[in-house]
């Protein structure tokens, strides 16, 4: 806690019930890291985004330390590269409707992207954001009370219509819905029903990008090795993820993409059918390399799961197989030290032994010409 400080726009209010007054008192307060309550470091700055909230990474210290100053503003390139903004609700509905009725005005639709952009319209705000943050810098919008919102503005609609209903929440409900289906480059929402809760996300976040430099990447071991029952759709995904992402480089300096590589696995499962005519679910490449390893005697799916990670097809394996410049020994040991983790709740990650990375070897290992097969699997003794 002592190496990030949280940097929040003095726009944010000091005084009362506004967000800048309240994070900073549950800040100070500290949270508990590690059996003991630390307080965290803050500071406010004007920031290039109003009401925004950031983080900055810097050494030990007891003393908050923000970004250097930029004229009036705080030069924020340094820091982490997500921002979250506070938005209060009313705020938010009235843009995505300026939003609304600049586009139904011009007529559009279905709010296309070359709507027209009002002045305090929501897609100008998004604009004006990102263009001073960055594209590849992270916007988290931090909304509160939007339902209250949408409900107060009806209302008035209401009073000021003579009974007639004006504003409409469909407007509203298609923003959020475009922000979570990622119409925005980087652009983040986060709904709370009030300042309270969203003060909370922002400390979770603090809490968060503080142990980020000290917790091990989330991997596709990880998640299997939460679940102790056969793999779920969800990790199938992630296994074929990270199959996808992997590749394999050959002994001549060669990269091989693993899409290139899985030929001699990949099934068309655009429309499988059985007998029946029922619709039948094939095996993704990397579940059929993962179950041929796993036919090899003594490895398990912790075992095939780590070698899978590493070799992502049977054709990598191979190819690393045939370098060269390994000698027979080495190719014994290849696999010796690959990360395992078993599937069960809890379980400890281990190191893939030299007898499985032999037997593994012998199954795999280059072959001549002359040779009948009659070794695949040698003896091997523990």
């Amino acid at each position: 806690m002592r190496q990030i400080t949280c940097v929040w726009d003095s726009r944010l209010g000091t005084t009362g019930k506004d967000v800048g007054y309240m994070l900073r008192s549950q800040l100070k307060t500290g949270i508990k890291d590690q059996n003991k309550v630390c307080e965290c470091l803050n500071t406010a700055q004007m920031l290039p985004v109003a009401r925004s909230v950031t983080w900055r990474y810097h050494p030990p210290s007891d003393e908050p330390m923000g970004f250097r100053q930029n004229g009036l503003t705080a030069d924020a390139t340094d820091g982490v590269p997500y921002t979250i903004a506070h938005v209060p609700g009313d705020e938010f509905v009235e843009m995505a409707w300026r939003d609304h009725v600049a586009a139904r005005d011009a007529g559009y639709r279905r709010g296309e992207w070359d709507a027209p952009e009002p002045p305090g319209g929501f897609r100008r705000f998004i604009r004006a954001a990102k263009t001073t943050l960055g594209r590849d810098h992270v916007l988290s919008l931090l909304v509160t009370n939007i339902d209250r919102a949408c409900t107060t503005r009806e209302r008035r609609d209401v009073r000021a219509n003579r009974g007639e209903v004006g504003f409409s929440k469909a407007p509203v409900d298609m923003e959020v819905a475009r922000i979570h289906a990622r119409w925005y480059h980087n652009v983040r929402l986060t709904a709370a029903p009030d300042a309270s809760t969203a003060v909370d996300h922002i400390v979770n976040m603090h809490r968060a990008w503080a142990m980020k430099p000290y917790v091990k990447p989330t991997t596709i071991l990880d998640i299997l090795g939460h679940n102790g029952a056969r793999s779920t759709a969800a990790e199938q995904a992630a296994l074929e993820a990270a199959f996808v992402a992997a590749k394999s480089v050959a002994p001549d300096g060669t990269a091989y993409e693993s899409q290139e590589l899985e030929s001699q696995f990949s099934q068309d499962t655009a429309d499988v059918r059985d007998a029946a005519g029922h619709r039948r679910q094939t095996k993704t490449p990397a579940q059929v390399w993962a179950a041929a390893l796993m036919k090899i005697p003594r490895v398990s799916e912790k075992e095939a799961m780590a070698i899978v990670l590493k070799y992502p097809t049977m054709m990598s394996l191979m190819v690393a197989y045939e370098d060269p410049s390994l000698s027979e020994s080495d190719k014994r040991k290849l696999l010796k030290g690959l990360d395992c983790v078993g599937t069960h709740r809890g379980a400890q990650v281990r190191k893939l032994g030299e007898v499985i990375s032999a037997r593994v070897y012998e199954m795999f290992r280059p072959r001549d010409s002359d040779d009948e097969g009659d070794q695949v699997i040698a003896p091997l003794t523990e």
